[in-house]
């Protein structure tokens, strides 16, 4: 038994062992999966996971039933999981379809992790089944394995085993993490793992609030998993994270963070939970706005070795927020403009000082109405004279004047 130095309070399906590992209110859940998969155990994997948004599957499993291994890696794509094979142990057939669910996958490098192709029994041979190599081709496909990968996956015979290393899943372009012996969960230096999570998180945080939008493209780039939960968002691909990041630094070129004292960290294994709270300032110059205020932050790393991590999970929650102008003379002006184009029906939005994309859109609808030429990019005391010149309704008139024209 790979956790023989645990107490476990199980949940048992057929064969396979299936269980939580204490303590049971840790911030990143650790589940393991050991022993043959037998058919059902899907369900008690299921009801397992049921109560938790985040986690890390441990495997060791000769393998099983395919229904099982498709199911139990379905379920662990669908809910975001992490999936890990350490070393010493192996995850073969059914268990290592399920590992390739993970979000993302780990492995340390003695691990062993071997597929061949789906085969039924007969007589007592066994005899490789069409049916079931294309419920395994659709299922890697789902999770966005390419041709060479399948086919590495399905090609072995019943009697053969392909074994994944970690040079090998490279090649095939199969995205794998892998953990330094180091990581083990018989780490004899917890307090140091903990310790390097706090410096990572801190220094991500704080630079980032100091990186342009090429630096910071190139910081997420090499700092986010593969996939991550991200603000709620789940199982959102690194791409989509870099371009939530570059476009939040569009809109605020000023910015900065301190985080707060020392942030606290639980590790597990190779899985670390950072959590804390920082003060934020960002300044929106185009928009004329200033936010401020603090957070409570949650990011989950796995460790990649030598003092690196990955960021599967990152979330918060803000504790106070205010906004206000930068300048409250042209907040004013920005008002000003604001409440006569809602009087002349543009709808600018909320007349609240804040020159943003509705209120912008609202005086280039003034300026199609009227023929005008005001800048949406300055606004003075003589762009309130020119739209207090007009009379109410203008750009609702202008409006009704085009539907009419397109009915002739």
């Amino acid at each position: 038994m790979i956790m023989a130095a645990f107490v476990f309070e199980a949940a048992e399906g057929g064969a396979a062992t299936i269980q939580r590992l204490p303590p049971a209110d840790e911030t990143l859940p650790i589940f393991l999966v050991e022993g043959e998969l037998l058919p059902g155990d899907q369900y008690v994997f299921q009801e397992v996971i049921s109560d938790v948004p985040v986690g890390i599957v441990l495997l060791s499993s000769p393998g099983g039933s395919l229904d099982a291994g498709i199911e139990i890696g379905k379920l662990i794509r669908l809910r975001g999981l992490g999936t890990v094979v350490i070393d010493g142990t192996e995850c073969l057939s059914a268990c290592a379809l399920a590992w390739l669910g993970g979000q993302p996958r780990a492995m340390q490098p003695n691990a062993m992790i071997g597929f061949h192709a789906a085969y039924v029994e007969r007589n007592g041979a066994k005899h490789e089944t069409g049916v079931g190599n294309a419920r395994v081709g659709a299922y890697l496909t789902k999770l966005g394995l390419n041709e060479a990968a399948i086919d590495f996956v399905t090609r072995p015979g019943p009697y053969q085993m392909a074994e994944l290393t970690p040079d090998r899943a490279r090649y095939l372009g199969i995205m794998v993490r892998v953990l330094e012996p180091a990581a083990a969960p018989e780490s004899p230096e917890p307090r140091a793992l903990e310790d390097a999570a706090v410096a990572f998180v801190v220094e991500h945080m704080e630079a980032g609030s100091r990186q342009n939008a090429a630096q910071a493209r190139y910081s997420a780039e090499t700092r986010y998993a593969d996939v991550v939960d991200y603000y709620g968002q789940k199982a959102l691909p690194r791409e989509k994270v870099v371009a939530s990041i570059a476009a939040y630094i569009g809109r605020y070129p000023v910015r900065s963070l301190q985080v707060r004292g020392t942030p606290t960290a639980k590790c597990e294994r190779s899985v670390c939970a950072v959590s804390g709270v920082a003060d934020f300032a960002a300044e929106a110059t185009a928009r004329n706005v200033r936010v401020s205020g603090s957070v409570e932050f949650t990011l989950v790393l796995v460790d990649a070795g030598a003092g690196a991590f990955r960021i599967v999970s990152e979330t918060s929650e803000a504790v106070r927020s205010t906004t206000e102008p930068i300048d409250r003379r042209a907040a004013e002006t920005v008002r000003r403009v604001q409440e006569e184009l809602d009087r002349l029906g543009c709808q600018p939005g909320p007349v609240d000082g804040v020159w943003g994309a509705r209120s912008r859109a609202a005086l280039e609808r003034f300026n199609s109405a009227t023929g005008t030429q005001l800048s949406p990019h300055r606004l003075s005391p003589s762009t309130v004279m020119t739209l207090k010149a007009e009379r109410d309704g203008a750009c609702v008139k202008s409006a009704f004047r085009r539907h009419r024209e397109s009915m002739r």
